[in-house]
Parts: C-alpha cells; structure tokens; sequence
C-alpha cells in the first residue's frame, strides 16, 4: 500500500482547540518579549505585624531575652551619646547681645550647621554599634521564623565578625553622608538599607554586596517594604508612648515581622503559628 496519503485537512472554523497536554509536562515557554511574572511571594504588610504578635504572644520570652539586650543596648547608646553630643557640640551657654541699642542677657548654642553635623555624628555612631550589636538578634529572629531554636547567646555572636563590623561601619557611613545633607537623605539611606545586614546573616554576603541586594529588596516590592516600614515605625512609636514599657513588646514583634517580610519576600517558607 502506497504511504502517499494526502495530510488531514486543516480544523474548520469554530472548531474545539487541540486537548491539553499529559500530566507532568512541562508548560511551553512564555512568548518572546513578554513580561516575567514578579518576584517575591504572597505578602501583606499587615500579615506580617500580625504574625509576628502571634508568634510573639505564643512563645513571649523566646525573643523577649535577646531583645531587651539589644533594646537596653539601644537605649545605653543613645543615652550615653545625647549626653556627650549635649555636652560639647550642642552646649549652650549664657551670653550678652545687643538689639536696638540695649544689650540683653540670652542663651547662646550652636548654630544650624552646627546642629546639623552633631546630628550627623550621633547618626553614625549610633547606627554603627546599634547595627553591628543588632545582627545577633536579626539571626535569633531569622531562626525563630524558620522554626529553628534560638539562641540567646547569638545576640553577641556577630558583633566581632568582620562583615557584620564592615557593614555596619558603611551603613553608617552612608547615613553620617546622608544626614550631613540635611537630614531627609540620611532617611532615604536608612530606608534603602534597612536589610542590609539580614543579607550579611543569612546569605554570608559582603558589605557592599549586601547593601546592593537590600537597595534591590526595597525598591523591587517598594510599596510592601514602605507599608511595612511605616507600620513598624507606628509600632514603636505606640511602644514608646506607653512610658517606654511598651517597646518591650513592639521591638520584637517588629523584628519577628522584618524577619517574616525577610523570607516571604524571598518566596522561603516560614514556620506556622501553632495554635
């Protein structure tokens, strides 16, 4: 029998289209040029407080050690570092001026500038021994997010490491810069580099690496990051209203929802809250 059978004619218009294919093949490819679907997984800002207050409310004392050490190190630090910056750039003393004619009796301090630049000195050392003190205590939340045990002993476990030092040192840096430019860039620098040492922790990447990767984090979901940056800071602004008690509460529940806005964003799974 001769194989010169002539091709099936072409579906009519209308007709059904051809079945899908078998189970477990792989989906065709996306056309060429068209839009890669977004990164990151399934996230809500406010998912995130709410998840870390109940995980937070379930097991209080699992970061409550880690962050009153790192809280109480926060506030000896700025303590300590306002007391020095009012007692020698911010000093104000007694002195005489004229005006219209007659000499009166004020009080004298420094001027703009100068108010500007011990800004500037505060924002840099504070940021460099709150963040190099602070990756321990983002390592004790990314291991409780994980499901993993926390060890209070990791609070200090990082502070001499020589990426934390490093990238702690830049960062501040980059905020003693911004802030020298009247004030609204050093807030700008702090936004885009609110993660960086989560990069350095968890994924062992260098200062200048980690800082790239956490500009990229908070630009590529920047209304998720925003949102949640502003909820975090009414958070502990709440905490901080309440005499100061209530930091004691809000700062973990803050770092247990960066440490879940951490992983959800990188579409890594997160431990659930046991009920």
């Amino acid at each position: 029998m001769s194989d010169d059978t002539p091709p099936p004619p072409p579906p009519e218009p209308g007709a059904p289209p051809p079945p899908p294919p078998a189970y477990g093949t792989p989906p065709p490819p996306p056309p060429y040029g068209a839009t890669p679907p977004a990164a990151g997984g399934a996230y809500n800002a406010v998912d995130a407080i709410k998840y870390g207050w109940a995980k937070f409310a379930k097991s209080p004392a699992t970061l409550l050690v880690p962050g009153l050490i790192y809280l109480l190190a926060v506030i000896i630090v700025e303590v300590v570092l306002q007391f020095f910056l009012q007692a020698t750039l911010l000093d104000s003393h007694s002195c005489t001026k004229t005006v219209f004619g007659t000499e009166v009796t004020a009080q004298c301090g420094p001027g703009f500038f100068m108010n500007v630049f011990a800004n500037a000195i505060g924002s840099f050392v504070a940021s460099l021994i709150i963040a190099a003190l602070g990756a321990g205590v983002i390592r004790c939340a990314l291991n409780y997010v994980d499901g993993k045990e926390v060890n209070v002993g990791d609070v200090f476990g990082y502070v001499t490491k020589p990426n934390v030092l490093a990238a702690a040192a830049l960062v501040a840096v980059l905020t003693f810069i911004g802030t020298l430019l009247c004030v609204l860039p050093g807030v700008i620098v702090s936004y885009l580099t609110a993660f960086t040492m989560f990069f350095v922790v968890d994924k062992d990447q260098s200062p200048t690496e980690a800082i790239r990767s956490s500009i990229t984090f908070m630009t590529s979901r920047f209304s998720d990051t925003l949102l949640f940056v502003v909820l975090a800071f009414v958070c502990l602004v709440v905490g901080a209203i309440l005499c100061g008690i209530g930091l004691f509460v809000a700062a973990p529940v803050v770092l247990i929802a960066a440490a879940y806005t951490f992983r959800v964003l990188h579409n890594e799974p997160v431990a659930p809250v046991e009920a």
